[in-house]
């Protein structure tokens, strides 16, 4: 299998991290990472912005090679870096499934640019992985990731992504609780938001979510109805 290289919207061209893109990237990061920091940490705590680029070279070669990650920067019709989108933790199994991230350079912010590549990105995550050989490329970029599902975790204060991923068709995911992630060396909550590629993918979700929302003597009931219906191979609902 071999996924797309690169993505291409009207304005914008996610293309590997290369090791020529050294200077621009830490011109970028040094004028976004204030931005950044308080939602999407460009640096790890005590990282130089040139530990940062090598960290993400790594990162992007390593994805590449393992499938677990598709790790791109996007750059502008001049050429300049104006952000980062990634699909992270590439999962496949009964459910094919890999964590969003992303990032936009300050300087365009309102433009409308980060709609546009997370539009782009979610369409090619959840398009089929094309089956080729390793020179196709052509034919390749064609194709997908072949998710079934890509999530988003948000912080409930960032009302801006949250409005971004429900414009793009994403749901509150069917975590009950919020999920805690270490930004800037503390526990943030964050929710869980999920876009399926399926109209069924999603309903499932609402019905986890919604049972988990229920009372704990009520799940309890409902577990035991389920497994005596499993049991009797009665049909119950």
């Amino acid at each position: 299998m071999v996924w797309p290289q690169t993505l291409a919207t009207e304005r914008l061209l996610m293309r590997p991290l290369q090791v020529s893109d050294r200077r621009e990237f830490l011109r970028a990061v040094r004028e976004s990472r204030d931005a950044a920091a308080r939602f999407m940490p460009l640096l790890l705590p005590n990282e130089s912005e040139h530990d940062a680029f090598s960290r993400q070279l790594a990162q992007r070669e390593a994805g590449d090679l393992t499938g677990r990650d598709w790790r791109r920067i996007a750059v502008d019709r001049t050429g300049r870096i104006v952000g980062g989108f990634n699909v992270n933790d590439i999962r496949r199994g009964l459910e094919n499934r890999g964590e969003i991230t992303l990032w936009v350079h300050p300087g365009v912010a309102g433009r409308g640019l980060a709609t546009e590549g997370l539009a782009a990105l979610v369409e090619m995550a959840l398009a089929p992985l094309v089956p080729c050989a390793s020179g196709e490329q052509s034919r390749a970029a064609r194709g997908g990731l072949g998710l079934t599902c890509v999530r988003g975790l948000i912080s409930p204060d960032n009302a801006a992504s949250i409005r971004l991923v429900k414009r793009l068709g994403f749901v509150l995911g069917p975590a009950s609780a919020p999920i805690e992630l270490i930004l800037g060396g503390a526990a943030a909550p964050h929710d869980e938001y999920v876009r399926y590629a399926t109209p069924l993918g999603e309903a499932a979700s609402r019905v986890v979510r919604t049972l988990h929302e229920l009372p704990a003597f009520m799940r309890r009931d409902i577990r035991k109805v389920l497994r005596l219906e499993s049991a009797s191979n009665l049909r119950v609902f």
